[in-house]
């Protein structure tokens, strides 16, 4: 086992929600949470990414009350596993979020306490099953197994919480272990939002921009829109000039070899890589992704094109950014929801949404509230960069979720304001992957061993790669 996160309660932490209360207060030895008389205390931890194969500890010391309860445990997706430390009656009992099994799952008394301080620790381990994995649960009270309990059916990844309850205690500090390290933490992620264009030089100058912009701030995933080198007008005499792409996309490839610190960037445009028989005709509307050296990475296609001129993709697009999974769909691609909840379900959680769909319309706070809505089925990171307006990046939470979009699209002190004209510009957000558990997916593949079948059956023929 390798520790995972350590975290000292007497300091801060992204991973962390401390509430804002007097009854809760930073000191030099911790956190000091008084519930006596009152009603409990939540600390929440969303941001600790536990997996199957994990484990978690927590040191605290009993303040002196004698009385009430400390919870701790396994916390997400409203799926839980927490063991409840009744410290009048020394006694430790587990609750699940299981509907169909009798709570507590088990009781038992604790050994003599520790004066100063004392250690619950919980690991998780896979446990029977064929798709669907159970969990197995053991239980130690300052490294003596108390309780084990196997077979029970939880989500593999959760997050934390501890709660107390009429009792005064000082969380001292917490860790995280597992066999494993987690995925990159942090990603730092752009929007380059441009003006649909007929001008492929100024196109290209306007790409070349936002590379070198990005770079300057540490960007590591730059997504230009869809089509965005020709501009996007369904007209056929765009979609037969191979030679201008041939030569934009070399300048963009010198773009990023030679600007330091360059990102991955994404770039809408014509696919001729694979052609109609006998036509040099594109038959695809595709993303590529390139690398920082100007490399081509992948074509990501567009999966149900609603052109004339196109060819369906008819996969999912899938990769990896720094070990980030990423997926993938192009604009029209939004109207089919499996393209972002398979991907999701088997792993991805960060989705691109490249988009060349005309002008922002609409009150700007409608403009967000829609924008907000993107991750309600996922519990993942979204990104949609767009020409003419609508960029943004919101994360996985439920509420409080838009962590960045572009400025005509932002608030002002009119309420009903419409969206304002659009302009060239890089949404910057830096996102913490260990936010996202795609927890709605995943439960949905878990309702039943014949429907996660079907789920498996249908990702693996469009493509699916993480099986």
């Amino acid at each position: 086992m390798i520790v995972l996160n350590k975290f000292d309660f007497a300091k801060e932490s992204d991973a962390w929600v401390i509430p804002v209360s007097d009854r809760v207060v930073r000191q030099e030895n911790g956190l000091s949470v008084r519930a006596s008389g009152g009603p409990s205390i939540e600390i929440e931890g969303p941001g600790v990414h536990t997996r199957n194969g994990d484990a978690i500890h927590l040191v605290f010391k009993d303040l002196g009350s004698g009385s009430g309860y400390v919870r701790f445990g396994f916390d997400g997706g409203f799926e839980y596993a927490y063991v409840e430390c009744n410290l009048a009656c020394r006694e430790a009992a587990l609750f699940t979020s299981e509907w169909n099994r009798a709570q507590p799952v088990v009781r038992v008394a604790l050994p003599p306490a520790v004066q100063d301080e004392n250690e619950v620790t919980l690991v998780k381990t896979e446990g029977a099953g064929n798709r669907i994995k159970l969990a197995d649960l053991a239980i130690y009270w300052n490294g003596e197994c108390v309780i084990r309990s196997v077979d029970h059916d939880i989500i593999p990844q959760l997050g934390v919480r501890i709660s107390v309850e009429d009792a005064d205690v000082e969380l001292r500090r917490f860790a995280h272990e597992g066999p494993t390290a987690l995925m990159k933490e942090y990603l730092k992620t752009g929007a380059w939002q441009m003006l649909n264009s007929r001008d492929v030089k100024d196109n290209v100058r306007s790409i070349c921009k936002g590379i070198r912009s990005a770079a300057e701030l540490g960007i590591e995933l730059l997504v230009a829109p869809e089509y965005c080198i020709f501009g996007f007008f369904r007209t056929k005499p765009t979609l037969d000039q191979m030679e201008p792409m041939q030569e934009a996309e070399a300048i963009i490839r010198a773009c990023l070899r030679e600007t330091a610190n360059s990102p991955y960037l994404i770039v809408g445009r014509s696919n001729w890589d694979q052609v109609r028989p006998g036509s040099s005709e594109p038959v695809f509307n595709s993303c590529r992704l390139y690398d920082p050296e100007g490399n081509t990475v992948r074509d990501n296609l567009k999966f149900r094109t609603c052109e004339r001129y196109y060819y369906h993709g008819h996969m999912l697009n899938e990769f990896d950014i720094y070990g980030v999974p990423v997926s993938l769909h192009v604009c029209h691609d939004r109207r089919y929801p499996d393209l972002r909840t398979l991907p999701v379900m088997f792993g991805s959680r960060l989705i691109i949404h490249p988009v060349n769909g005309g002008l922002v319309t609409g009150a700007r706070v409608a403009v967000q509230a829609v924008a907000k809505d993107e991750t309600a089925t996922t519990h993942a990171f979204y990104l949609r960069a767009a020409t003419d307006g609508g960029s943004y990046v919101i994360g996985p939470k439920k509420f409080d979720n838009l962590l960045a979009i572009s400025s005509e699209c932002k608030l002002t002190d009119s309420p009903g304001e419409l969206a304002g004209a659009p302009a060239e510009e890089l949404v910057v957000a830096t996102i913490r992957t260990h936010d996202a558990f795609g927890y709605w997916p995943v439960r949905a593949y878990r309702a039943s061993e014949a429907i996660a079948e079907a789920y498996e059956q249908l990702y693996r023929t469009m493509g699916g790669r993480n099986i």
